[in-house]
């Protein structure tokens, strides 16, 4: 995973994905090198540095394993999950919200969807970062004044992908809603007010994609369309009850 050419070190750490995905759990504590350190550990460390080191290639392709290792059954049975976990969610949350790369950031917040649900990896702090992380990335799909300038190729590429991030957004939202323990703090509340103009055309769209694929479900089964998975998101439902998604009509007469 350290070497220099792009291909190799793309190559090596999208192998560090599939190994852990074949690792069996009483293996990812083993003390397999005369360091000592647990494999899984060393492998955490090494997409690590990968999502840190450029080109773009290389990093999406660590992001991606480090999704793989969030349902890996390596991670979930390692004695030093927490330890790795806190590595690993780190660096997501700093590329989701930070990363100049298009590409890199829908991995990173794609990855960050791949959080097992279980309380044990949801602590306060986790659902802040992740909801950080979110708020940050839909303020930064804004459009900007360099929109539109690059060739035809380039602006539909990109168009493309923006258009990808958005949903893997809404899809990281909603797996924040179902699995954060506790309301958010004063800090993430603050970063999602700077994206609300952002998030609510993000929620309608996805809530919109949910009813054509309920209606496109139900006409094939010839099932009846039920209004819950077709209506409100559950993340836009969160917000709400925590008091973090005020009706237009509030927002525009204060």
């Amino acid at each position: 995973c350290a070497d220099r050419p792009e291909k190799p070190r793309a190559s090596a750490l999208r192998a560090c994905g599939l190994l852990v995905e074949v690792l069996p759990p009483e293996d990812s504590t083993v003390e397999g090198t005369s360091k000592g350190a647990p494999l899984l550990q060393r492998l955490a460390e090494a997409l690590v540095q990968g999502v840190a080191s450029p080109p773009p290639k290389c990093q999406w392709n660590a992001c991606r394993a480090i999704g793989q290792v969030y349902q890996s059954k390596a991670f979930l049975g390692c004695s030093l999950r927490s330890q790795v976990h806190d590595l690993l969610l780190k660096t997501l949350c700093k590329e989701a919200g930070c990363s100049t790369n298009m590409k890199v950031r829908i991995q990173a917040v794609q990855a960050l969807a791949q959080v097992p649900p279980d309380a044990a990896f949801w602590a306060p702090s986790v659902g802040d970062a992740i909801l950080v992380a979110l708020s940050e990335a839909i303020v930064a799909m804004a459009p900007s004044e360099g929109d539109g300038e690059g060739t035809r190729v380039e602006e539909r590429q990109r168009v493309s992908y923006a258009k990808q991030l958005r949903a893997e957004v809404y899809l990281s939202g909603q797996h924040w809603a179902a699995c954060a323990s506790v309301p958010a703090s004063s800090s993430a509340r603050a970063a999602l007010a700077l994206a609300l103009p952002g998030l609510r055309e993000l929620l309608a769209e996805g809530e919109a994609a949910g009813a054509a694929e309920a209606m496109a479900e139900a006409a094939a089964s010839g099932e009846a369309t039920t209004t819950q998975r077709g209506g409100c998101s559950r993340w836009r439902a969160r917000l709400a009850e925590e008091g973090l998604m005020p009706d237009e009509g509030d927002a525009s007469s204060k």
